[in-house]
């Protein structure tokens, strides 16, 4: 009793811990983007509770938890190395939907370390993976995907056609979130396109979806990619109104880079109004939050503008040195950043400073430096532009190869696979008969030189009765040729598909008592005992002379592998299911002995084509090797099943088939 309560005890804790584990995966989920930190710290806790616990759906989202903390901190290679460890547990406990998520965010990982073709092999194995699983939602996830491997690559027709996939999908399973995010995506296509009533048009659709479903972060994201096409329409008061409402939201969410971001379009705006002071209370603002975030390229940025702001003023001696100081600062952090684009920019406004205050020196100086950066700035962007469109050649290749190899009624694909076919076809025949030749030659070899010697024997004594005996043996190898000629002539007929099965319903279990009593004989030569456990009455829809044929294979193996004085067994049953194929009624065959066995190596050829083992026949009799390969494809005709177990060398075979009952 008290053992009983032990293990419900054990079996309650467990329970309570793979709970704890998952609440913990899910808190950590929902803190990716919120607080990635605390999203990392909550991902490690349920992994540790999950190792101790073996637990593996818990490891396994627990990395897949801390790989997408990593990459929302920017922090690649620890999400790279998480992601794939996350792959491969999602794989090994057959979660495919799971496993579809980790590798798409590895290729949003390969995305940022700019290995486009990666990315694109891990967004289209993710589809795939979501397609075979009917995961529409998954699917409109990775046509949006792919879109964003475009847009980045600059390529924006192509970009568009996977985003109005994505859209497409996503409104009919009414997914508004994704729905959301895909049309605030295409409004950034048509603002880079200079599009900007459309770009308009489809964030407002973006900003109302994510309203509706609650998501702050879409949300505020929406707002201010709206907030410059509103610039560019001309629109300011409502560019000001969405750049607040989603600064406040930003703060809301401690996003401090959103907020700061939020705060310098503000500046932007401001400044282009004329409005100094509040351009500069906004400029400042978002300073200081991006040095407290360490967003080095984004201080350069804001410097910049600030530095711009003081230059205006330059009637202003002291405005002029607060310009300076900006612009030297900001010139530190390019320098560090090792931009050419912000050090260009930089030295043309210290250069016309420098020349306003009369000292040509220095201008001349900054002037020089901003010819070379911007000369440099020129050269990268002219060897971008040229690594992306070689990436987009490459991505449209893979891109291709993809759609050829997943959808099968593009004619290229149909040619190419039938081609291949056709190959394959030729070299298995071409295989095929090379082993037949084989067969030929070395098998038929020995009985034949055997009955040329017994023949010039007869010939060369009168005696009567060793002629006699030398006709018999004539006669035996005779069989044996012509046993090996059937069998070579079956498999060639099996390979050419000429075979048809002429089913009809058979007795099983007479047919096997029947194949029993023609091989009494055989064994009693051996001392063989053969025991039969036959049901009466078993029938199925069979064709009779090829389950004779495999019958025969299987019971002259059982007898010809094993030594004098063993016992063979036949059973035949009738099952209400099958153990290895699906019907709903099955008849079930056996053949077991107490031979050689094989080995687990051995198992993997038990049933190819020619295939000799360690096992002997243990009284000179012949073998082909394609008896068993013979019987595989007869059974497999049939719709059954075949497989065979040993328990090692020396340890016996059962061989067992099932076949369905009905036709």
């Amino acid at each position: 009793m008290d053992k009983e309560k032990s293990i419900q005890s054990q079996a309650l804790s467990s329970s309570n811990e793979v709970g704890q584990i998952d609440e913990l995966n899910m808190q950590s989920g929902a803190m990716h983007f919120q607080n990635p930190r605390h999203s990392l710290k909550l991902g490690q806790e349920a992994r540790t509770l999950s190792e101790q616990t073996k637990y593996p759906k818990g490891i396994a989202y627990s990395l897949l938890n801390q790989g997408i903390a990593y990459w929302v901190l920017g922090e690649l290679a620890e999400a790279k190395k998480h992601l794939l460890k996350a792959i491969k547990k999602m794989a090994e406990i057959s979660d495919k939907l799971g496993e579809a998520k980790a590798i798409n965010w590895l290729g949003n990982t390969y995305e940022r370390l700019g290995n486009d073709i990666e990315a694109l092999n891990c967004h289209l194995r993710a589809l795939e993976l979501r397609e075979e699983n009917s995961d529409k939602e998954g699917v409109g996830a990775s046509f949006n995907n792919i879109g964003n491997l475009y847009l980045r690559l600059e390529d924006y027709p192509t970009a568009l056609s996977y985003y109005f996939k994505a859209l497409e999908i996503r409104r009919q399973i009414g997914d508004e979130e994704g729905e959301a995010a895909t049309n605030t995506n295409i409004g950034i296509i048509y603002y880079r396109l200079g599009k900007y009533e459309e770009a308009r048009d489809y964030g407002l659709r973006g900003i109302e979806g994510f309203r509706r479903c609650k998501n702050l972060q879409g949300y505020a994201n929406a707002l201010n990619n709206l907030g410059l096409v509103y610039v560019k329409l001309e629109e300011e008061d409502k560019a000001i109104r969405f750049y607040n409402e989603c600064r406040e939201i930003y703060s809301q969410l401690s996003d401090k880079q959103g907020e700061a971001n939020a705060l310098n379009n503000l500046g932007l705006l401001f400044a282009k109004k004329g409005k100094q002071s509040d351009a500069l209370a906004y400029y400042e603002k978002s300073l200081e939050i991006t040095r407290q975030v360490g967003d080095k390229l984004f201080e350069a940025e804001t410097l910049l503008n600030i530095g711009k702001f003081y230059k205006q003023e330059s009637q202003d001696e002291q405005a002029t040195e607060k310009a300076l100081e900006y612009l030297l600062n900001a010139r530190e952090a390019a320098i560090e950043l090792r931009s050419k684009k912000y050090l260009a920019e930089i030295s043309k406004e210290l250069s016309e400073i420098f020349e306003a205050k009369g000292d040509l020196k220095q201008a001349f100086a900054y002037f020089k430096i901003f010819q070379q950066a911007h000369a440099q700035m020129l050269e990268e962007k002219s060897e971008e532009r040229l690594q992306a469109m070689i990436a987009r050649n490459e991505l449209q290749k893979a891109m291709q190869a993809a759609e050829i190899y997943r959808l099968k009624n593009i004619e290229l694909a149909k040619a190419n696979e039938m081609l291949a076919e056709a190959n394959t076809t030729l070299k298995e025949a071409n295989q095929l008969k090379s082993e037949l030749l084989a067969i030929a030659a070395h098998d038929l070899k020995n009985p034949l030189t055997a009955i040329l010697d017994f023949v010039q024997g007869v010939l060369a004594t009168s005696d009567k009765c060793q002629q006699e005996r030398m006709l018999y043996l004539i006669a035996e190898f005779a069989e044996r040729m012509l046993g090996i000629i059937e069998k070579v002539l079956e498999m060639s007929k099996i390979e050419s598909g000429s075979i048809t099965l002429n089913r009809r319903k058979v007795d099983v279990g007479q047919l096997a008592m029947l194949m029993v009593a023609s091989y009494e004989h055989r064994a009693a030569r051996k001392s063989i005992q053969i025991i039969e456990e036959i049901e009466e009455g078993v029938t199925a829809f069979v064709d009779e002379d090829r389950l004779r044929e495999i019958l025969d294979n299987l019971i002259s193996n059982a007898i010809k592998y094993s030594y004098p004085e063993k016992r063979v067994f036949v059973s035949v049953k009738r099952l209400e299911n099958g153990t290895k194929i699906n019907a709903m009624a099955v008849v079930q065959i056996k053949v077991s002995d107490e031979g050689q066995g094989f080995t687990e190596e051995e198992k993997a050829r038990l049933f190819q084509r020619f295939q000799r083992l360690s096992a002997k026949p243990t009284g000179g009799e012949s073998s082909t090797g394609l008896g068993l390969s013979i019987a595989k494809q007869l059974v497999d005709l049939h719709g059954g099943a075949i497989w065979a177990h040993s328990d090692g060398k020396d340890k016996g075979a059962i061989f067992t088939i099932e076949l369905p009952v009905k036709n």
